[in-house]
């Protein structure tokens, strides 16, 4: 029971001793202790515009709630559909032998 506990201790010891000598490095000084000099453009650059996003006229809201709610049910349906065929197709399932591929 005694050696138990003294390599119990010795262990212990030994471990914080380990931490300290990790810790140690950290604890130097670094050579540079400027921060890096960063040199930004005097003027943003402007941000990319689409040209067919400026030729789409838009609709206003009157004329967007005109269609039926059966016939945007429908527009639902098939984008849904859509989106869950591509996902499956891409995120690496195993192809079944029914599986359309594109």
């Amino acid at each position: 029971m005694v050696t138990t506990r003294r390599t119990t201790v010795v262990l212990v010891f030994g471990l914080i001793a380990a931490a300290a000598a990790c810790n140690a490095q950290e604890s130097v000084p670094a050579e540079n202790p400027k921060p890096p000099v960063v040199l930004v453009p005097a003027t943003l650059a402007e941000p990319a515009v689409d040209p067919l996003l400026q030729t789409v006229e838009k609709k206003t809201d009157r004329q967007l709630a005109e269609k039926p709610w059966a016939w945007r049910l429908l527009e639902g349906m098939a984008i849904g559909a859509a989106t869950n065929t591509t996902q499956k197709q891409s995120d690496g399932r195993p192809q079944t032998p029914t599986t359309v591929k594109p």
